[in-house]
């Protein structure tokens, strides 16, 4: 028993992340996006999501791979970028 609370341990140390904001500007065009640890503790379920002109798009939803959201939220901070927004973490 000891042996499988520590591997969860492990492996929900591995899995977590903090919260995480980016604020992409163009000229008077705000977008903000954000990583969401739902849960804290082992960072799962996580979601992405974009914030345009105050309303709230879910890139993902509950999403139970934590690296996959990770992902997500690096991909779109890089395709508003390509777009000619300045990203920068909030």
């Amino acid at each position: 028993m000891k042996k499988l609370v520590f591997a969860l341990l492990v492996i929900a140390s591995t899995n977590c992340f903090a919260d995480q904001a980016w604020r992409c500007t163009k000229d008077t065009k705000v977008v903000r996006i954000f990583l969401a640890n739902l849960q804290p503790d082992i960072a799962i379920p996580c979601e992405v999501r974009v914030e345009i002109d105050g309303i709230i798009h879910r890139l993902t939803h509950e999403e139970v791979d934590p690296k996959r959201c990770v992902v997500e939220a690096k991909n779109t901070v890089e395709r508003y970028n390509n777009q000619g927004f300045d990203c920068a973490a909030d």
